[in-house]
């Protein structure tokens, strides 16, 4: 099937989940298996809704995960290939980012801002940084949300 004129938004079906692998349906009646995901740490509620959502020329997956609506880029501007990451997406997910956001800046972003931007950027940025350690400095950051953020700001 030509995917030159697919919609901008795509609902999926979840038909199965099991250790074994993930099995999702499109509207057009295809199926797309995946391989295991592993759950076997954590406990896992996955909605049997999905959508993939083009955004420019970028597609994102839309999901419901544990209770929290996530959307994530799939870094893809092709269809099919957007297709082929919602597993890796989800699991991802669901290992999670294991670090605070004081290790993140340490770790990440310091080193990398040092070496990629001018000093006076710097130096804005850090105290930025500064403030928004003072607040979230422990919290992992898939703990962190937007509200939490507009919270700090309000």
């Amino acid at each position: 099937m030509s995917r030159k004129h697919r919609p901008k938004s795509e609902p999926l079906h979840l038909v199965e989940l099991s250790p074994e692998k993930m099995v999702i349906r499109n509207r057009q009646g295809e199926t797309f298996t995946f391989p295991a995901l592993d759950f076997s740490q954590k406990k896992l509620r996955l909605n049997d809704t999905m959508n993939l959502r083009q955004k420019g020329k970028r597609w994102f997956v839309r999901f419901t995960l544990n209770g929290k609506r996530l959307e994530r880029a799939t870094g893809e501007t092709d269809y099919d290939k957007a297709l082929c990451k919602i597993g890796e997406i989800i699991q991802r997910e669901l290992q999670g980012p294991p670090i605070t956001l004081s290790e993140f800046a340490k770790r990440k972003y310091i080193p990398h801002a040092e070496s990629k931007k001018a000093t006076i950027t710097l130096e804005k940025e850090a105290s930025k940084m500064r403030f928004l350690l003072r607040a979230f400095g422990s919290r992992k950051l898939s703990e962190i949300t937007r509200a939490d953020y507009r919270r700090l700001h309000a």
